[in-house]
């Protein structure tokens, strides 16, 4: 039986006093935080202290490399902890890796089953796969308190919902150093992600060397970091890299669509012309060549969003497929995308309304990229979706997908502009353990209000997610802080006809429960928002509490206001993440960094009743253009330096008027405190302590 770690007592006072105090979770070393959640999980009572391990791994299960792996791993995590691995015979706490035939693990290749107590540690897994994942939650097991080492007492059956558990970065359109490559890996690797899905090639650069045909590597046929490419030894490098951490490179040779950068270096204007066809036939070789199919299983040809010259018949699209067939592989295709082979994997993508073709199989990447998301909203939607939803096709997994189109003066930003770490973490869980018997759809834009069960299941989630930020991710660009704890009350929509600069009359300090306006009456909402990003609208049209059906613009040129309270025990400045929208990394758009502005909406932010004011962009005034060659610099909340307010001593009220105006993809705003070190990326960040959140003063 699973046991959640809920504090009900505590949510039950939080509730009827919707009052909350932000800070970190705390780590209990008896039951400390994992994730993904295990399938099974029982705590036993206490943790043993431990300063050494004995490690006893049987060899015959895994090969030179991995074998070499899983014993760096091992002593590595302990190490993190404190804890020294010392020869058998030695005086150590015994970790124990046992091979089992058991018919428990014939549908259970990645499963493994574990039992700690006072005595030692064990771990059953019938393959490499089930140990390595076996270790990686006896190290979550283990945590360190001061100087002390404890290792939880628990028993564990586990295994995987889907098979296919994975994330890509674009490094097509922006390159991204091995380097960084490999601590990706190490990051899915520990939260039993098994895919790199690594899409190296598009409109900006072929980046991934070419033997046979050297000129696609050709910088002057780069329009972004020319010559910046992966060379076939790195590539190898990388491929092993992964393989010994038990995740699987699914390589993306996009074609016949975002192919600019190839046709510049072949000197072609169509991609069906044949000399074209023969030449992405070598290359589907070529790369086919640089690992076996056992290691390298998949080749991804793309096949979305071919336009034009792009285009190509039915019969050079079969010749793409055929020669990955003859490979030994077995193609992916993007899903909506051309179509060469109804055996070909499906990867899905835009949003739901898009099926996968039936009777086949699929990978879900809808309603997941990165670089669409707030960072709050993001990690709601990935905790309350349900995965693989098309019921028609077979779903396999799925994969996270981060597509900053922009060009990046860093490569360091694929991580700083986009949530990919917090996005790991959270979709591991949802593809490891798939809870949901239930797809929330109306809280994939805000978190469910107080009172709901929801709520509670959520903020339990929220203590593992922000203890493992705090635990596991130091230093690194982790941008989130807990947002359940954060309320606030909702009053609209009134019509403003067009002019988002009307005036209600909601004033700071205002006490009325209702407003009369223009002979209709308004009240404060009922229900209880919570968390640091109020979404009116989704740029999708998912449902909101202001937009509640799908796919309908139901409220338009309106405005919202919200309104909480902040405690603090003294006057003290504090760093806050605002923002009145979050601006998506594909392109820039029409009226962003208006001078003295929030947004082109014109909202407002007041605290005390004393205004708000925008940060100075840094690039005013920006432009509509999707093929722009400048970078985002500051436009979302998480890359730019927080706004430090001063609040006073007690309670401090922050009023938000928050309008719609056409033109607009989102209807939103962010607000929340942040504890922020100066010089600091400004996406590492934790919770500014001592300060409570509350609908009315007390």
């Amino acid at each position: 039986m699973i046991r959640q770690i809920v504090n009900r007592w505590m949510g039950m006072v939080f509730i009827l006093c919707a009052t909350a105090k932000v800070n970190a979770a705390a780590v209990e070393k008896d039951k400390p935080p994992l994730i993904p959640l295990p399938q099974q999980l029982t705590w036993d009572a206490g943790a043993s202290p431990i300063q050494a391990v004995t490690l006893s791994l049987p060899r015959g299960i895994f090969d030179d490399a991995q074998w070499d792996h899983m014993q760096r791993e091992a002593r590595d995590l302990f190490a993190a902890r404190g804890v020294s691995c010392v020869p058998q015979g030695k005086n150590g706490y015994a970790l124990r890796f046992v091979p089992s035939r058991d018919v428990w693990f014939s549908d259970k290749p990645e499963g493994y089953r574990l039992r700690s107590d006072a005595a030692a540690a064990t771990v059953e897994a019938a393959t490499a796969k089930g140990f390595f994942y076996g270790l990686q939650t006896l190290a979550q097991l283990t945590t360190k308190q001061g100087n002390a080492a404890h290792i939880a007492h628990a028993e564990i059956h586990d295994w995987t919902a889907f098979p296919i558990r994975g994330t890509m970065n674009d490094t097509g359109r922006n390159y991204m150093p091995l380097t960084m490559l490999k601590e990706m890996a190490d990051v899915l690797a520990r939260y039993k992600m098994n895919v790199y899905h690594w899409h190296f090639t598009d409109n900006h650069g072929w980046r991934l060397e070419s033997k046979i045909h050297p000129q696609v590597n050709d910088p002057a046929s780069f329009d972004r970091m020319p010559g910046k490419y992966y060379t076939q030894a790195e590539f190898k490098e990388f491929v092993e890299y992964c393989r010994v951490r038990h995740i699987t490179v699914i390589p993306e040779l996009d074609m016949p669509g975002h192919t600019a950068s190839l046709r510049r270096a072949l000197k072609v204007e169509k991609m069906d012309d044949p000399k074209v066809t023969a030449i992405l036939c070598d290359l589907i070789r070529e790369l086919a060549s640089l690992a076996p199919p056992d290691v390298m299983p998949y080749i991804h040809i793309g096949t979305d969003e071919a336009r034009g010259h792009e285009q190509v018949s039915a019969a050079t699209l079969r010749s793409y497929f055929d020669t990955i067939r003859a490979c030994q592989r077995r193609a992916i295709r993007w899903s909506p995308g051309m179509n060469g082979d109804p055996t070909a994997i499906q990867q899905t993508w835009t949003n739901r309304k898009r099926p996968p073709l039936p009777d086949g199989e699929f990978i879900d990447s809808q309603e997941n990229y990165l670089n669409h998301f707030d960072p709050f909203e993001m990690v709601a939607t990935l905790f309350f979706r349900k995965n693989c939803p098309h019921t028609r096709s077979k779903g396999l997994g799925g994969i996270l997908c981060s597509w900053p189109d922009m060009p990046m003066t860093d490569p360091r930003n694929h991580f700083a502009q986009t949530p990919h770490f917090p996005g790991i973490v959270v979709y591991s869980e949802a593809l490891w353990s798939d809870k949901r018997e239930k797809d929330w759809i109306e809280f994939y834009s805000n978190l469910p209000p107080q009172g709901h069960a929801q709520h509670e299941v959520f903020r339990e989630f929220e203590n593992r997610f922000i203890a493992h930020r705090d635990l596991y991710f130091p230093g690194k660009e982790f941008p989130y802080v807990r947002q359940s704890d954060i309320v606030w009350q909702t009053l609209g929509p009134f019509p403003h006809g067009g002019k988002p600069e009307k005036d209600f009359g909601i004033v700071p300090g205002d006490t009325r429960d209702t407003i009369e306006y223009e002979g209709k009456s308004y009240s404060w909402s009922e229900e209880i928002r919570t968390g640091a990003t109020m979404v009116f609208r989704h740029y999708t049209d998912q449902p909101t509490f202001a937009n509640p059906q799908w796919g309908k613009q139901t409220v338009a040129e309106s405005t919202y206001y919200a309104r909480t309270y902040i405690h603090s025990d003294r006057e003290q400045q504090v760093p806050f993440w605002i923002s009145a929208q979050w601006w998506e990394l594909s392109n820039f758009h029409a009226g962003m960094n208006q001078p003295g502005e929030w947004h082109f909406s014109r909202p407002v932010f007041l605290l005390n009743g004393v205004k708000i004011e925008a940060p100075r962009w840094a690039v005013p005034n920006r432009k509509a253009d999707y093929h722009a060659k400048e970078s985002f610099i500051d436009e979302n909340y998480h890359f730019r330096p927080p706004t430090r307010l001063l609040l006073r001593k007690g309670w401090n009220e922050v009023l938000v008027k928050s309008p719609h105006v056409k033109g607009m993809r989102r209807w939103m705003f962010t607000l929340v405190p942040v504890q922020h070190e100066p010089g600091n990326p400004p996406a590492v960040v934790r919770e500014f302590p001592g300060l409570r959140f509350a609908l009315k003063p007390e």
